[in-house]
């Protein structure tokens, strides 16, 4: 009996934390970029109903400490990758040039 309390609380935890929802699966994670004490910034291959796509999104921990997904993202079509690469790319070499310009001094915090 001690054991299936044990499971069922177990249970119990995971639905607080991911809720009933069937939610997408993560394959394969390529960025986790802290923000502040308790959420980070994530870039993931991910599965959702069959479908294959790369998501961004805010994670942040809940009430038990865990990291979990916001509800906000924005998914990329892998068919879209080429171009945000490219259009990243261009943003980065703006960035740069204005942290030259700037003399170095920028603070996003």
């Amino acid at each position: 009996m001690q054991n299936y309390n044990k499971a069922a609380q177990a249970v119990e935890t995971l639905r607080s934390v991911f809720g009933d929802k069937e939610r997408a699966r993560e394959v394969k994670n390529y960025l986790t970029c802290p923000r502040g004490a308790d959420k980070s910034l994530r870039l993931a291959w991910e599965q959702y109903k069959g479908k294959d796509f790369l998501t961004l999104r805010v994670w942040q921990a809940n009430e038990q400490g865990i990291q979990v997904p916001g509800k906000n993202n924005i998914t990329i079509r892998f068919i879209e990758l080429s171009g945000v690469i490219e259009a990243l790319t261009r943003a980065a070499d703006d960035v740069e040039r204005y942290i030259q310009q700037s003399g170095g001094g920028v603070d996003n915090g």
